[in-house]
């Protein structure tokens, strides 16, 4: 029988070994897989004293020969709480981050801050506040003009405008890039470094407006339907690939119109707005239309299939 935890605090490390994690932004730290979200429904596998080998079943991974599956790896036992099955959900964390407090008052004692793209239970609500269910059965509060109420179950097609994925997206500059980052900095929280990776900051972007795409750049790039890059508009993604290798992709931007995209390029740096002049030593009107190459790295256009319009 399937044994699922949820994690619970604002954000928990996904392992690659059950060992802890580098707390510092300017180091790249290889055993980082990726974060994981308050509320995030996760796949018991093993375990040691410590530590729970888990399936991150909200974060999709392909792999060639098991096909879709969710990232696993290690999750500390006391950032998680056991639950008989995943809960469904009716609220979205649409602000950057969001205060869970014991009482609908903003003056009522914080339990925690929560990050953007957080799913909640609302099973309930008094004024400007919707009731949240907690783990363990407990039960929080958190202003309603943070949270987006949404239709239950996993997001898969919706209309998502493209102004929207721009909005989340901006949220994020100045977040610090982190190596298997997939979180927004928060205020009073005691844990682990918060940050994003560039396919961590798209993953982001498109959860807080109820949509799922994979959690890394190549899968990002699998279900994007591919555009012309006279068709690039607004919430549509950059791919670049590995020099010499067209069909392998590592980096993932989002395009804001034009010249500029959003993007976190790498440890040490922050979320920031580039253009392709800055970045690739040439304007947008300069890159060839058909496969095109910069410095031996294939960029590729794609847009998810959200109905997003503006």
């Amino acid at each position: 029988m399937a044994r699922y935890l949820a994690v619970a605090v604002p954000v928990a490390d996904l392992r690659r070994q059950p060992v802890e994690a580098i707390p510092l932004l300017n180091i790249r730290d290889d055993q980082q897989e990726s974060q994981l979200l308050f509320n995030e429904a996760l796949l018991f596998k093993s375990e040691t004293d410590d530590w729970y080998e888990v399936e991150a079943i909200e974060q999709s991974k392909f792999d060639p020969v098991a096909g879709w599956h969710g990232y696993t790896g290690w999750v500390r036992k006391k950032d998680t709480a056991e639950t008989e099955k995943p809960e469904g959900y009716n609220g979205l964390v649409k602000a950057a981050f969001t205060v869970i407090r014991s009482s609908p008052s903003q003056k009522a004692l914080p339990v925690f801050p929560v990050s953007i793209g957080t799913r909640f239970l609302v099973t309930g609500e008094m004024k400007s506040f919707f009731e949240v269910a907690l783990p363990k059965k407990r039960s929080g509060w958190v202003a309603k003009k943070d949270v987006m109420k949404v239709d239950g179950g996993r997001a898969t097609a919706v209309e998502v405008r493209a102004q929207d994925l721009v909005r989340v997206a901006r949220l994020f500059l100045g977040t610090p890039y982190l190596w298997g980052g997939r979180s927004m900095q928060m205020p009073w929280t005691v844990g682990p470094v918060m940050g994003v990776d560039c396919s961590g900051l798209v993953n982001l972007v498109f959860r807080a407006n109820n949509f799922d795409v994979p959690r890394d750049a190549h899968e990002q790039w699998m279900t994007a339907k591919p555009i012309a890059l006279s068709d690039l508009g607004p919430g549509d993604l950059i791919f670049v690939s590995w020099e010499d290798d067209p069909a392998s992709i590592n980096h993932v931007m989002l395009s804001l119109g034009a010249e500029k995209f959003i993007e976190a390029t790498e440890t040490g740096d922050i979320v920031r707005i580039r253009t392709f002049r800055e970045k690739f030593g040439c304007n947008l009107g300069q890159v060839q239309t058909e496969a095109p190459e910069i410095n031996g790295k294939h960029l590729h256009f794609g847009r998810m299939n959200t109905g997003k319009n503006g």
